[in-house]
């Protein structure tokens, strides 16, 4: 009897679905390249149909509104990767972090999170004193390096495809050799986040392209095709013809 209840022990240690809570959005990687979402950090995407409307009568309002949604949640998520050098890490992936102290904190000393890489450049003025306030906030907390990555757009009529090709296998080696682990993020954590993850999933993770889409989708608040949440056509062509053999040439010591 005791052997019988040993056995059932450890078959309950071994089960995934025992397994601390991992991002609402990560059901579809594997669980080897899951990570463990904090308590204290949100991973909430809102999206309201509203806003382009608002937009067209009172921009004042409609600004107001998208950066209390970024203050509100952070759509996170995040996996382990293993790079083309043979780094291993993890990668986080959020909307803008200005005010969330206790989730930031809890990255940088519990995660190792020692680079935040901002890709927003946008019309949205209040991108800058989010950004400052982030970067301030990451390096008083102990982050290392920040980085804004700019000349990074996301659709077709702003930048040729092949050009967006280009920009996310730079982005994807600075991150293979920024210290430590990274969070990467935009402004909602939507477009230009998602096709930087959805292309490391896709090439790093070898995770089946429609899964990788699903993730894109699970985070740009898509619940079918009526409602579609922050969904861009041109995110999913970037993700499905990028050609992964361009980051196992993106290393230094391969290019030589």
């Amino acid at each position: 009897m005791k052997k019988i209840f040993a056995l059932i022990f450890l078959s309950l240690l071994a089960e995934p679905s025992l397994a601390a809570e991992t991002f609402k959005c990560s059901r579809q990687t594997p669980a080897r390249f899951q990570l463990e979402k904090p308590s204290v950090c949100d991973d909430r995407v809102i999206w309201r149909y509203d806003m382009e409307e608002m937009a067209k009568k009172d921009h004042a309002l409609f600004e107001k509104e998208v950066e209390s949604n970024a203050r509100l949640t952070s759509n996170m998520g995040g996996a382990k990767f293993t790079f083309p050098s043979g780094v291993e890490k993890k990668v986080f992936r959020s909307s803008f972090m200005a005010g969330k102290k206790e989730c930031l904190a809890h990255l940088i000393k519990k995660e190792e999170v020692h680079t935040m890489m901002n890709y927003y450049q946008g019309s949205l003025k209040s991108g800058e004193p989010l950004s400052s306030e982030e970067k301030d906030l990451f390096s008083e907390l102990g982050g290392k390096l920040y980085v804004r990555s700019l000349n990074y757009q996301y659709d077709f009529k702003k930048m040729p495809k092949e050009k967006i090709m280009d920009k996310v296998a730079e982005i994807i080696r600075t991150i293979e050799y920024a210290p430590g682990n990274v969070l990467i993020h935009c402004y909602g954590g939507i477009h230009r986040t998602g096709v930087v993850f959805g292309v490391m999933q896709k090439c790093l993770n070898k995770i089946p392209v429609e899964d990788v889409l699903n993730e894109y989708k699970c985070h740009v608040a898509w619940e079918d095709e009526t409602k579609p949440g922050g969904y861009e056509i041109d995110n999913e062509v970037v993700i499905r013809e990028f050609p992964c053999e361009r980051l196992n040439a993106s290393s230094p010591e391969k290019r030589e």
